[in-house]
């Protein structure tokens, strides 16, 4: 029987996606009876507590000898001594879900401290599971290494998508070990009518405008480039002269260092008719911000989430693909057309793609509604086959 599961990932960081994420997973573990045994590590304990209604500690875990000293000697010390012990007393680890298994060229920092928590854990005689994660891109030898090296030990293994186990087989794990499941925000519930009616009135999105909403997700960060800050406002002052447009910019990331509102301000600032553009600078919940994106007539989708949000609320959506991610899930919902590379997008060439998907929204509409389902069946098989692990191994 398990005692204490600890829930590794990118939580605390209000990150809609990873929060959407979580939410999934302690509502998935309620109902497989293990919800009281979950702890996350999280970057804002007191948020995740709040909000998740889990139990929490702070994501402080050492990956190395200094920064094992630096933990136990530090002020931070009750935290570090706390989130340590929580480590060890767990029976099992789960790992995900979300885009946790990357690098960059210049480094992999990231992802050999996380694969460092997994190896501890199997020394140390814990299960290892990962759920809904997603692989790449891998750009080094050495990540690659130990991706095979460390999750050969793992007791079970679901990845979000083909590419995704693909990129493990390449590795050298073994096809049989790896099941190919979906991102568990497919399972993501909005919030009641009421609720979303009052988030639009506080923002100033009511439909009593009749006009068309449109909804933008952008990596906030990525507006600082002329280039893509000029694309962007041409694209807004063109769908606000023609179709009377209103431009609703949607923060997906909030905290640990990124802050979408900040950035996409420099967008509105260049925006000819402001008054038409809404900034949602309140800070919602994934449910509410699903909720949100579900009340667009039309999205922009540069975070993964935001698209894949428009995605299942059957809303007309075009993709800004700065991380393969996104091109999987275009690929997957059957809209490979509809997303475009943001290495050389101009204001003329997402123009060109939004009026010809504006023209066809309904019909995008109808086969979002038809390919969205088997996507949410696939997203179920995580804890499908999580629970058969379990009582395979007796271990609820």
């Amino acid at each position: 029987m398990l005692k204490r599961i600890s829930c590794l990932g990118y939580f605390g960081y209000r990150n809609t996606g990873d929060e959407a994420i979580l939410s999934v997973l302690v509502d998935q573990m309620d109902k497989i009876g293990l919800r009281d045994k979950l702890v996350v590590f999280s970057g804002d304990v007191e948020s995740t507590k709040r909000f998740h209604a889990v139990d929490a500690v702070q994501n402080i875990l050492p990956t190395s000898t200094s920064k094992f000293t630096v933990g136990i000697l530090g002020r931070n010390r009750s935290n570090f001594v706390k989130s340590l012990r929580t480590y060890l007393k767990s029976d099992m680890l789960i790992i995900g879900g979300g885009g946790l298994f990357f690098d960059y060229p210049h480094t992999n920092e990231y992802v050999q401290q996380l694969l460092d928590k997994i190896r501890w854990g199997k020394r140390l005689g814990k299960k290892v599971v990962l759920l809904g994660v997603g692989v790449g891109p891998i750009h080094r030898h050495d990540t690659a290494t130990a991706l095979r090296s460390t999750l050969d030990k793992a007791d079970l293994i679901c990845v979000r998508d083909n590419k995704s186990q693909q990129l493990l087989l390449e590795t050298g794990l073994s096809e049989s070990a790896i099941h190919v499941t979906e991102d568990f925000a497919f399972l993501l519930k909005p919030v009641s009518e009421e609720r979303i009616e009052y988030i639009l009135r506080k923002e100033e999105l009511s439909k009593s405008y009749n006009t068309p909403l449109i909804g933008i997700g952008l990596c906030g960060r990525h507006a600082q480039d002329d280039w893509f800050r000029a694309a962007m406002v041409k694209f807004c002052d063109h769908v606000i002269q023609t179709l009377g447009a209103r431009i609703c910019f949607i923060p997906m990331q909030t905290g640990g260092g990124f802050d979408d509102r900040l950035d996409v301000r420099l967008i509105h600032e260049a925006i000819n008719r402001k008054e038409m553009v809404t900034l949602v600078e309140h800070e919602y919940g994934p449910k509410e911000i699903l909720s949100i994106i579900s009340k667009m007539d039309f999205v922009i989708g540069e975070r993964f989430h935001a698209a894949l949000f428009a995605a299942t609320s059957g809303v007309p959506v075009i993709g800004i693909s700065y991380m393969p991610k996104v091109k999987r899930l275009f690929h997957k919902i059957g809209q490979d057309d509809w997303c475009l590379d943001r290495d050389g997008l101009t204001g003329p060439k997402l123009i060109k793609v939004f009026d010809s998907l504006w023209e066809t929204g309904s019909k995008v509409s109808a086969d979002l509604r038809r390919l969205v389902p088997p996507l949410v069946d696939q997203s179920h098989l995580n804890f499908e086959l999580f629970q058969q692990y379990l009582e395979k191994s007796q271990l609820l």
